[in-house]
């Protein structure tokens, strides 16, 4: 089976914690592939970073057999890949609503974003990054 992501030698710290000091993983085509530890060891941070959501501090990830240094999310989900986390909310607290649809856009090709902001009456909220909503 073909790797179709690759995460090497990955290394992110947060203030004064080290999170992740040389992780790696690699999902193939066809198989299940499960990260496995206790809270705050570092799981999502290694996901998060796979998807371009937040930087590495070292390392890299290969997806589609492009190698990244800083993975660009709407760019991966044109490829076809996704984060979705299954905590209290689905968007990534550092981009804005105009990033997450972006990267819907890019998978699925454009919609009539105006219209549906305007018809939700958010579209003042397209640029506030999620995390302040």
């Amino acid at each position: 089976m073909n790797v179709v992501l690759r995460a090497d030698s990955i290394a992110k710290r947060y203030g004064g914690r080290q999170v992740l000091k040389s992780a790696c993983f690699e999902a193939r085509a066809g198989a299940v592939t499960a990260l496995v530890g206790r809270n705050g060891e570092g799981k999502s941070t290694l996901l998060k970073i796979a998807a371009g959501w937040i930087p590495a501090d070292g390392g890299f990830v290969e997806f589609g057999g492009r190698r990244h240094l800083r993975a660009d999310p709407a760019a991966l989900a044109a490829g076809g890949l996704f984060f979705l986390p299954v905590d209290r909310s689905i968007l990534a607290p550092g981009f804005t609503l105009a990033h997450h649809l972006d990267a819907l856009e890019a998978r699925f090709g454009p919609g009539d974003r105006a219209a549906v902001l305007q018809r939700l009456r958010i579209a003042e909220l397209a640029r506030v990054r999620c995390g302040a909503l």
